[in-house]
């Protein structure tokens, strides 16, 4: 088994094959003792999943985002994107649309730092329920945790006269957020 290592060296290189395979005995066995570490930490990692979720379904920590968090009573991220997808999807009645979705949903769904298709979602909110197309949201220059309490305590005269306006492509995630909720509360307070 050893003819390579024989061609490199004379019969009178004992000592030298001895040394290799001693090496080779002691990488063997390192080699070894790491597998079984490793098969003893799988399965003690197998077991805090299975314990923590019955089912055995692993949740990624760092997944793009996580549906299964709670947020306020029991709402969570995937049920507010799914009503407001059901609230932008209903018929539009004369020009108007048929179904608003809920602002607390709007805010639920900016909780999560990503979250995939939340910009679209918000767009299709201004577009579909408001006609909002365009430069349409005020360029406020405000930091994103000031963006609510502005839209919440300004009269709608300041924010509609507002000149300057972004495109919604070039805004944030918060700033399309905050303010197709403060369209949103318009329209309920409208409504009442």
């Amino acid at each position: 088994s050893f003819s390579t290592l024989d061609s490199f060296f004379d019969q009178s290189d004992a000592s030298k094959q001895d040394m290799l395979k001693e090496a080779r005995r002691r990488r063997s066995q390192r080699a070894s003792m790491a597998y079984q570490t490793r098969l003893e930490n799988a399965a003690a990692a197998k077991n805090r999943i299975t314990s923590i979720n019955p089912k055995g379904n692993k949740k990624s920590s760092n997944s793009y985002y996580e549906p299964s968090r709670q947020t306020s009573g029991s709402q969570t991220v995937n049920d507010a994107m799914e009503r407001i997808g059901d609230a932008i999807g209903k018929e539009v009645k004369d020009g108007k649309h048929a179904v608003f979705p809920k602002s607390e949903d709007v805010q639920v769904i900016l909780r999560p730092k990503r979250l995939r298709g939340r910009k679209d979602m918000l767009r299709d909110i201004l577009v579909k329920c408001f006609h909002l197309r365009g430069k349409c949201v005020p360029n406020l220059n405000l930091r994103d945790g000031d963006l609510l309490d502005y839209y919440l305590n300004a009269s709608p005269d300041d924010i509609d006269g507002y000149e300057d306006r972004k495109f919604v492509t070039q805004c944030s995630v918060k700033e399309l957020g905050t303010f197709a909720i403060y369209k949103l509360l318009q329209h309920t307070k409208s409504l009442a």
